[in-house]
């Protein structure tokens, strides 16, 4: 009896020094988890932010602007879809000068 009870006994300390492996496996395992999606959150929060800037311009003078790029050889194009079809001093807006 006393044999079977000394290889209980180190049957036992056996499986609790186990349990004890196995949980700090699984603490060291969620550690690595929690640092990697912390990681995650703070270098990759700028990929869930987006800014955006509006900067109205009004080119008033087309034909000056046009002048300038038949001077130097540059072809101007008006971004004008939004008028698509308008005219602006009897010229059609939203189209290509050279």
């Amino acid at each position: 009896m006393q044999n079977i009870e000394k290889l209980n006994y180190k049957r036992r300390r056996k499986e609790k020094g186990f349990k004890f492996l196995c949980l700090g496996a699984v603490l060291v395992a969620i550690s690595f988890l929690i640092i990697l999606l912390s990681s995650l959150l703070y270098e990759g929060f700028n990929g869930f932010t987006q800014t955006t800037i509006k900067i109205p311009i009004n080119f008033t003078n087309f034909k000056e602007i046009n002048k300038i790029g038949h001077d130097h050889n540059i072809s101007i194009i008006e971004d004008g879809a939004q008028s698509f079809g308008a005219t602006h001093h009897q010229l059609k807006s939203c189209g290509l000068s050279t």
